[in-house]
């Protein structure tokens, strides 16, 4: 029964993913359109290093010349954490990247509708990928977190090679900020 509860779960998930992304698809156009119209912009926003090195697998140095980003975005404060080198259940390669983000809002929120995070190989948005076991818990990218709480979420991306990874998270709905944090991992570090 907790097995069936599991892929119910994960159905759930992906199903509210995609009516996510396609309900609110129309609203990056407006934003482009806005963002162009803007005299000013808001640049990544970035920090120190400050990610203590996870085991093997984990990529938690960056790219040569890159930083550990962490910062504002919207109600929010964000962290990239670290990236690990995965099997999907595909038996295809993925990665698992970790994030810690703080609820700075007055409403109880989930990451994954607070937040789009994506991550990209040679400028292409990877897809999302299926991991079940001890390389994550997807559940809590839709567990609500109260106002001042924070909470470490996982989310899985399918790869398309080897080359470096780019990941960034921005809000899921706004009309002017063009706030987001980012980060580069070298896949080459896992290898």
């Amino acid at each position: 029964m907790k097995h069936r509860n599991h892929w119910r779960r994960l159905a759930a998930l992906a199903a509210t993913l995609l009516a996510l992304s396609t309900l609110f698809a129309g609203c990056k156009k407006v934003e482009e359109d806005l963002n162009k119209k803007s005299s000013t912009s808001t640049p990544a926003i970035t920090s120190d290093p400050a990610v203590t090195p996870n085991p093997s697998d984990d990529v938690s140095e960056p790219v040569s010349g890159g930083t550990d980003t962490k910062g504002a975005v919207g109600d929010f404060e964000v962290e990239i954490l670290s990236l690990k080198k995965v099997k999907s259940t595909d038996n295809k390669d993925a990665i698992v990247v970790t994030y810690k983000w703080t609820n700075n809002s007055a409403a109880d929120k989930s990451f994954a509708t607070a937040l789009a995070a994506k991550a990209f190989q040679n400028g292409t948005e990877l897809g999302l990928a299926v991991v079940i076991g001890e390389e994550m818990d997807g559940t809590k990218l839709i567990a609500d977190v109260k106002p001042g709480a924070s909470l470490e979420v996982q989310k899985a991306y399918a790869l398309a090679d080897s080359s470096d990874v780019l990941v960034e998270v921005s809000e899921l709905i706004s009309l002017i900020s063009t706030a987001k944090v980012t980060r580069t991992f070298a896949l080459s570090a896992a290898q």
